[in-house]
């Protein structure tokens, strides 16, 4: 995976893929796989594990977060947080993702950091 200019180069069965990193809702890893989201609705999947994705992105742009082992998402497409029993995010397509219990507290407080409270 490389970056340029705000665009990153996906490895596939096919050949390459270039996506803008800000169409990009979230990632799902599952083994040595990850899912790529995109707003289009397209899926992209790849042969990379979702630490080496993240490590790539979170290089390049801060704007996006690890909040469960296996979910990587992008704060721009995050409409709601809901704490308590529920502990996810949804994001604006209605996708509801977990956050895991272990990064709860720290999520919260990168989202008051990064985004104005009340």
């Amino acid at each position: 995976m490389q970056i340029l200019q705000e665009k990153l180069i996906l490895p596939t069965q096919t050949g390459l893929i270039l996506i803008r990193l800000s169409e990009i809702i979230y990632c799902q890893g599952d083994r040595n796989y990850t899912l790529i989201c995109l707003q289009s609705g397209k899926k992209i999947q790849i042969s990379k594990i979702l630490s080496e994705f993240e490590n790539v992105i979170c290089e390049s742009d801060c704007n996006f977060y690890r909040i469960h082992k296996s979910y990587l998402i992008n704060l721009d497409f995050v409409s709601e947080y809901w704490n308590s029993r529920h502990n996810k995010v949804i994001l604006l397509d209605k996708t509801e993702i977990p956050v895991s219990t272990r990064r709860i507290k720290q999520f919260y407080s990168y989202l008051k950091q990064v985004y104005l409270t009340f």
